[in-house]
């Protein structure tokens, strides 16, 4: 919806934004409130938001809370950036979900990392703890995470690291102590690991 003052200056609004559906709009021509007009401003700045991250959505994914730091950044009104993200939400342009889904992929593109580790990496991201099982879920289930921890054992015993080291190496990345602990015993280097440092 396009607003025009008398002057002649005019900006857009959504009517979401005003709350009460068709009945919040004003009337064509009728001489606008002052608490009208403050809701009229806040819509227009929370469309402004919206276009601001359909922009940024357009280049690629965002995770709420990313997509809300760079709103903030470029100065939109933290008020009207919540609003234009939760209709971008309900609207299905925005989702963590998606994001994280996408952003586990692109990362398997460049990494190997054990679960522990990438969820901490979506949590940082701000997707909620379900989202990023679920997603987490489906990535390891076309991502074999015991062969991946496999690699990486065989990788340090061919680098020449001890055994405690190459736990350690192994727990920075991620994995789960106890599939570190068998992984080393099943490819060789377990000897004289210092199993209590996996769990410290």
């Amino acid at each position: 919806m396009q607003a025009r003052a008398e002057t002649g200056e005019s900006f857009f609004v959504r009517p979401d934004y005003l709350g009460g559906g068709d009945s919040a709009l004003p009337r064509e021509g009728a001489e606008i409130s002052p608490a009208d007009a403050e809701r009229l401003l806040g819509a227009s700045r929370s469309y402004l938001a919206e276009r601001a991250a359909l922009a940024l959505l357009a280049r690629s994914e965002h995770s709420r809370l990313l997509l809300c730091r760079k709103l903030l950044k470029k100065h939109h009104d933290p008020a009207a950036a919540s609003q234009a993200l939760d209709y971008l939400e309900a609207s299905g342009r925005l989702s963590d979900a998606r994001y994280a889904r996408a952003w586990l992929s692109e990362r398997g593109l460049k990494k190997v990392e054990g679960r522990r580790r990438l969820e901490g990496e979506l949590a940082k991201r701000g997707i909620p703890r379900e989202t990023a099982a679920a997603a987490l879920d489906e990535f390891f289930s076309a991502h074999d995470e015991a062969e991946a921890c496999r690699a990486e054992s065989a990788r340090a015993v061919k680098q020449g690291l001890t055994p405690d080291r190459a736990a350690r190496r192994l727990l920075r990345l991620g994995f789960d102590p106890r599939l570190i602990r068998r992984t080393l015993r099943d490819t060789g280097p377990a000897a004289g690991l210092d199993e209590s440092s996996l769990w410290s």
